[in-house]
Parts: structure tokens; C-alpha cells; sequence
């Protein structure tokens, strides 16, 4: 299902337990956003969980960014690093998977678009969605947002060189916003196991 996970300026960021946890539960492929000099910067395809600590270590001044991180778990598309999160909103598919890129929109997202698969199984349900449709739209427009949401049955963080747009109801926790809950646990086959109770 993915989640996303959004540490606004001035809030730290989540401990390494955490962080690990969302790795953990969903393996496929991490990636970040965030705004530096009037643009949006993309950096993804993390596909260990110490690759992705070693890029987010190399962020100057973190406490002083609004940084958006997605952790995947694959349910449409191939498991690579082009198909992790976040995205430039595009309609050209090679800028969709480039692991590092600036733009001036850029989109996460967590849940399923089940009429946006790609019949050859290579791209996900997300680049398919941002291909076709998405960047057509206007997507800082209230009622277009409120259109892809509901449309979808999905959440998303959609950053601006200058915004941030939250759809759907997430989590709130110490100032650090979750799409889903899986931030607070992790399981193996047959267990779950509650890590962060407080």
C-alpha cells in the first residue's frame, strides 16, 4: 500500500525506528522530495534501507526543509528504482523515472488507481495516472484536488516550488504527518508486533 511520510520546516525528523519501520513494511523502493531554490527536488531509488539513511544524512539543514519521503510497496509496476516515488508531474514517461530531477510540481502518493495499470506490467498505477491525466490538470486547483482524491480513493502530497498540498486524511504524530499507520509497526509472516505505543 505505501506510505508516505511529510516533516514540515521547523519539526524534526522521525528517529531511525521509525524511518526503519517504514522501510520494512514496505520494501520496494524509497524516495524524497523537497523545496530548495525555488524549485522541487527529487531524489529516489533507494532499494536498501542504509542507501536511503546515507541520502538523507547528505540534506543540509534538514530541520529547515519541508521534506516529503514515500516508502513503496509495489502493487502495480515493476519493483526498480524509476518506479519508486515521488514523481515531476509529466507526461513524458522517462522524466517519470529518473531518480534525480528538479521540477516545479512533483506528487506522492499512497493507495491503489485501479484504472490507470499499464497492460505491459512496466510502469505503476501512479506514472500511468500522472501520464494520462494528471498532467492535464491544474493539480494546485481546490476542486481538482478534491476531483483526484475522491476519484481515486487515495492520498497524496503534491509539493510546489512554494506549497504543499495535503489530500486525504492523514496521520498526525509530533508535528510529522503519515498517510497510513505502518510507520507504528512491523510484522514478519505470522506476527505483528507494535513498536510505538506513545
Amino acid at each position: 500500500m505505501c506510505i508516505i511520510l511529510y516533516k514540515p520546516k521547523n519539526v524534526k525528523l522521525p528517529n531511525l525506528e521509525i524511518l526503519d519501520n517504514c522501510f520494512y513494511n514496505n520494501p520496494d523502493g524509497t524516495g524524497f522530495m523537497y523545496q530548495h531554490n525555488n524549485k522541487v527536488i527529487i531524489n529516489k531509488g533507494f532499494m536498501n534501507f542504509n542507501s536511503f539513511v546515507n541520502a538523507i544524512n547528505q540534506l543540509q539543514d534538514i530541520i529547515n526543509l519541508n521534506l516529503v519521503i514515500h516508502f513503496r510497496l509495489a502493487s502495480h509496476g515493476k519493483v526498480t528504482k524509476g518506479n519508486c516515488h515521488p514523481f515531476p508531474i509529466s507526461k513524458n514517461i522517462t522524466r517519470l523515472t529518473k531518480t534525480t530531477t528538479t521540477t516545479n510540481q512533483a506528487i506522492v502518493h499512497n493507495g491503489i488507481i485501479s484504472f490507470c495499470s499499464d497492460p505491459l506490467r512496466k510502469y505503476s498505477d501512479t506514472q500511468i495516472f500522472i501520464k494520462n491525466h494528471l498532467s492535464k490538470l491544474d493539480v494546485t486547483n481546490p476542486a481538482i484536488q478534491n476531483l483526484i482524491q475522491e476519484s481515486t480513493n487515495s492520498k497524496y502530497i503534491i509539493m510546489t516550488r512554494d506549497n504543499i498540498y495535503l489530500l486525504g486524511n492523514f496521520i498526525e504524530k509530533n508535528g510529522v504527518y503519515y498517510s497510513n499507520n505502518s510507520y507504528n509497526y512491523y510484522y514478519d509472516d505470522y506476527h505483528y508486533y507494535t513498536e510505538f505505543n506513545n
